[in-house]
């Protein structure tokens, strides 16, 4: 399941802070810049969700060498030479150093860096992305099947790029970046519950080596968010799965006779959690009955799973509100509960007719009048 994060890259412009002078622990950086006209360049620097401006100077055509100072603190910063338009380039700064830039605006990709190990690594993360990025558009031109393929392949190999750069250095700061690369916007490379474990990884190392930096505090929320995403989206990872299937359901009806969820296929099917007692339940019931009778014919079926700790109880509400589709027992402690993994109650899927594909979640009144109406 496409696992959607939140890039912390975006730039999002706050107050300049100015540049400090004098320090040992400063960090000097030297820019050699080649370019064919008048420009400007903007340095920033990259805090978890926001971007700090620092400076911006003039650049003049030709060659031209600009020298910067800055406040470095304890723990190493990211920072961003942004060329007025031509590009942006990303550094990785620790205390003390003192950094050469060897730009030719022409060909941004195609820079240099000297005297700083980890904006070396994130210029071989940068450099190896771009060429990965040029190999997805170009495939965008093939038919979309094909396209779609190729497309995944790609990005499978980045993947396993990615999770050895990382492991070959596993405490960098610099693999923060590699965790948040993205191919287009809301589309990250690492994007599946598959992905969560080389996340945690990173986020612990930062966070044991630098538990007050903003990345620290913003990759453990980011990986909790993750979690909570994967958890609710389990029975899509379970359908990517070789088999495409979604996990199936035996229980018993009322009178005892046993019922597969897996018997429907061919039919769109509701496949709803309920509980006797509770009223959301028994108001979405009321609703549920009137659509059932509506889409009945054409194909649209409901399999419900009662979750009631009383069978007794779950056995003569079904009579009492005469529900007429397929009731099944489940209990409080339903396996089918939590392969499905229901939070809540109620709670549905709308599962296409091959059942491979859940169409939607938590659908009512109109939406779930539409989605069957899109989909039978």
């Amino acid at each position: 399941m496409k696992i959607i994060r939140i890039g912390i890259f975006a730039p999002i412009a706050i107050a300049a802070a100015l540049l400090s002078c004098g320090k040992q622990t400063d960090v000097r950086l030297t820019v050699n810049i080649d370019s064919p006209e008048n420009t400007i360049l903007y340095l920033s620097r990259l805090d978890y969700g926001r971007t700090a401006a620092i400076d911006s100077v003039r650049v003049g055509s030709g060659h031209s060498t600009k020298h910067f100072r800055i406040e470095q603190s304890a723990e190493p910063n990211f920072y961003t030479l942004s060329l007025n338009g031509y590009g942006t380039i990303t550094l990785l700064a620790s205390q003390s150093e003192h950094i050469t830039l060897n730009i030719d605006s022409r060909r941004m990709n195609g820079y240099t860096v000297e005297g700083s190990q980890g904006s070396e690594r994130v210029r071989q993360i940068a450099v190896n992305f771009a060429q990965s990025k040029h190999r997805i558009d170009s495939l965008r031109r093939l038919p979309r099947a094909q396209a779609e393929e190729q497309m995944e392949l790609e990005a499978q190999r980045q993947r396993e790029y990615y999770r050895n750069f990382i492991m070959q250095d596993p405490m960098s700061m610099a693999n923060v970046m590699a965790i948040y690369l993205k191919y287009d916007e809301g589309l990250f490379l690492f994007n599946s519950s598959n992905d969560l474990t080389i996340i945690k990884t990173v986020a612990s190392a930062i966070n044991a080596l630098y538990p007050s930096s903003s990345y620290a505090v913003g990759m453990l929320n980011d990986v909790k968010r993750i979690e909570r995403i994967i958890s609710r989206s389990k029975v899509n990872d379970m359908i990517s799965q070789l088999d495409s299937q979604l996990p199936d359901i035996e229980l018993e009806t009322v009178t005892g006779l046993p019922r597969k969820l897996s018997d429907l296929k061919g039919k769109m099917v509701l496949l709803s959690f309920w509980h006797s007692q509770n009223t959301n339940s028994l108001m979405d019931n009321r609703e549920l009955q009137d659509i059932y009778q509506q889409f009945k014919a054409k194909g649209l079926e409901v399999y419900q799973v009662g979750l009631d700790t009383s069978r007794t109880q779950w056995a003569a509400a079904v009579a009492e509100h005469n529900l007429p589709w397929i009731s099944v027992y489940g209990g409080d402690n339903a396996q089918p509960a939590i392969n499905y993994n229901i939070a809540q109650i109620p709670t549905n899927y709308l599962i296409d007719r091959r059942q491979q594909n859940i169409l939607g979640k938590n659908l009512r009144g109109e939406a779930l009048r539409k989605a069957i109406t899109d989909n039978l």
